[in-house]
């Protein structure tokens, strides 16, 4: 074997690693867009199944929006892991634009952050700045 045959060689080896890494970086990319679809609606089912109860208004009103945010935000990811493709020809695993991208992260941080929110002043710990902002 020549050195120039040693070099292809070697080249095409390093081709194949290549290809090999970034089949195995899209199916990690995928799967985690699948975790994530599956977190989304899990947080959903959990906060509405176990919701806060009381009379306190703003408890309420910051958990019905954050439920709001999360099911956007599981629309968007379910759009992102290649569901509600509306076409078959669509290339579904593109995923979404960054700003879509960034869209749906700001949505998911803002409902966990009300939910923590509307637990907090259903127990009653925050009721100090709900009076105090009426």
């Amino acid at each position: 074997m020549t050195d120039r045959d040693a070099i292809q060689k070697g080249e095409e080896n390093l081709i194949a690693r290549e290809r090999i890494r970034y089949q195995w970086m899209l199916e990690h990319i995928a799967k985690f867009r699948f975790f994530f679809v599956a977190l989304v609606f899990a947080m959903l089912s959990f906060s509405v199944q176990f919701s806060v109860q009381g009379t306190n208004r703003a408890g309420m009103w910051c958990q019905a929006a954050a439920w709001l945010l999360l099911l956007l935000t599981g629309v968007f990811a379910l759009r992102d892991a290649g569901g509600l493709v509306a076409k078959y020809t669509e290339d579904a695993f593109e995923g979404l634009k960054p700003a879509t991208r960034q869209t749906m992260w700001m949505c998911f941080l803002l409902a966990v952050v009300l939910l923590t929110v509307a637990r907090l002043v259903s127990d009653g710990r925050l009721n100090f700045w709900v009076e105090r902002a009426r």
